[in-house]
């Protein structure tokens, strides 16, 4: 006889499943984000996912009420993640990533452009 149920795992509508959150994010611009990681951030949220989110100056951390978000990137170089990051204050960043709060510092790498020499 056929059957809606799984024949492994968690079946649809199972008190197990979890609901996910709507995320609810924002993103941390200008200095000492570089203006084209800002702009291929906005153009992958706005324009290929449909997804809206909260963009947050940098220099205004401080003064933001963390509670309205619950993701927020922050790309920037190793060199300035620590100095922008400990602006949001570090007991409030805490109390917001364990309220369920979800930072993303994406670290932008340097590259080199020294040219290997090839053997011979």
């Amino acid at each position: 006889m056929p059957t809606q149920l799984s024949e492994s795992g968690v079946d649809l509508g199972s008190a197990q499943l979890r609901f996910l959150r709507k995320p609810k994010i924002a993103v941390v611009m200008d200095t000492p984000v570089n203006s084209g990681d800002y702009g291929t951030i906005w153009h992958t949220f706005e324009q290929r996912l449909d997804m809206p989110f909260t963009p947050l100056r940098a220099e205004s951390l401080g003064g933001v009420d963390l509670r309205q978000y619950n993701v927020i990137i922050l790309r920037v170089t190793v060199r300035t993640a620590a100095d922008t990051w400990r602006a949001l204050d570090p007991k409030r960043a805490e109390e917001w990533v364990k309220a369920g709060g979800s930072a993303d510092r994406q670290y932008a790498a340097a590259r080199s452009t020294r040219r290997r020499r090839s053997p011979g």
